[in-house]
């Protein structure tokens, strides 16, 4: 169905928009080559940031893998830990994974807020 051959289209309901000023358009095509300049000039500057996974200095990756393990958790005692404190389980297991993160990354020095 074309809008605009329909006789019973009702062109008072579309939406009409103002049109642009010419001193407006000619802002927005000087302001162009500016942002580009911008925006080279920021990549430019751009410096990596320090994380003490991915530092060079700290371990060289040799493609091996390791697994290490923890201590068994009694899955009942996350059950009632998480009951205790009026969260879920996966609220518990997600608190502990992030302590787990942050203590690895405080033992290898990370630079990072």
């Amino acid at each position: 169905m074309n809008l605009q051959a329909d006789p019973g289209y009702n062109l008072e309901k579309v939406i009409k928009f103002p049109t642009i000023p010419w001193y407006t358009k000619l802002m927005l095509r000087l302001m162009l080559p500016i942002s580009v300049i911008r925006l080279a000039l920021l990549l430019i500057s751009l410096k990596v940031a320090k994380n003490a996974m991915r530092d060079p200095s700290k371990e060289k990756f040799t493609g091996n893998k390791f697994c290490k393990y923890s201590e068994k958790i009694s899955f009942d005692a996350v059950k009632k830990t998480s009951r205790t404190l009026k969260c879920t389980i996966n609220d518990i297991m997600t608190c502990a994974l992030s302590k787990a993160v942050s203590d690895f990354l405080k033992k290898r020095d990370d630079q990072s807020k």
